[in-house]
């Protein structure tokens, strides 16, 4: 018998959707998500789409962060957007990151906040990786609508980094860092989604 989390062929039935239609798999088996991932991304692009999003067994599945080496699940849905409407998607997908990690940024503040300055310090950094997965979504809104989120954002949050390695620098105990982080970084996520909601708007308008 297999281990928790694993599944082998006398186990399950894996079943693979792609816009609701279920797929014939390869001869090979398919046992990781990076391995499904790839083999979507191929179908899809075939098609002349684009994979935008996967869910196991009904939960969505972050691809951006590392992808687990185990694939335990049943059923894997996903669905493409056309190349068409590839901009309306990367303003979504900038909401959602820009939500995440608004998210992320309240809980890494507290424990910022009960931490000594070196590990609050150290917690800020961890947060960096996706802020620049936002800024280059959002580079890529900003190229394929010919509107300036992108670089608007771009411009303050280079101000902002420097901002705040200006007070990581200074001495200070871990909830004097976590105020300057959280008070700077909310700030940029709030002129990020007012910047995405205009373009959300000016879309809405033209459709109607």
């Amino acid at each position: 018998m297999s281990g928790p989390g694993k599944m082998t062929p006398s186990e399950s039935t894996l079943q693979v959707y792609l816009d609701g239609e279920l797929l014939a798999l390869p001869p090979t088996p398919l046992r990781t998500l990076s391995g499904i991932r790839a083999f979507l991304t191929s179908e899809a692009l075939r098609r002349q789409r684009m994979l935008c999003g996967i869910s196991l067994d009904g939960w969505p599945v972050d691809t951006s962060t590392p992808l687990p080496t185990e694939l335990s699940a049943k059923v894997v849905a996903s669905r493409t957007t056309s190349f068409q409407d590839l901009p309306a998607h990367l303003v979504q997908l900038a909401r959602e990151q820009a939500i995440n990690l608004q998210s992320k940024l309240e809980r890494t503040s507290l424990r910022m906040a009960i931490n000594e300055a070196a590990a609050a310090r150290q917690l800020w950094w961890n947060l960096v990786p996706e802020l620049h997965e936002l800024l280059v979504t959002l580079c890529l809104v900003n190229r394929l609508r010919n509107v300036g989120a992108g670089a608007s954002a771009a411009f303050s949050l280079g101000a902002l980094l420097s901002r705040i390695e200006g007070n990581l620098a200074m001495p200070g105990e871990g909830f004097e860092i976590s105020d300057h982080v959280e008070i700077e970084l909310r700030q940029w996520l709030e002129v990020v989604e007012r910047e995405l909601s205009n373009i959300h708007e000016f879309k809405a308008h033209q459709q109607s």
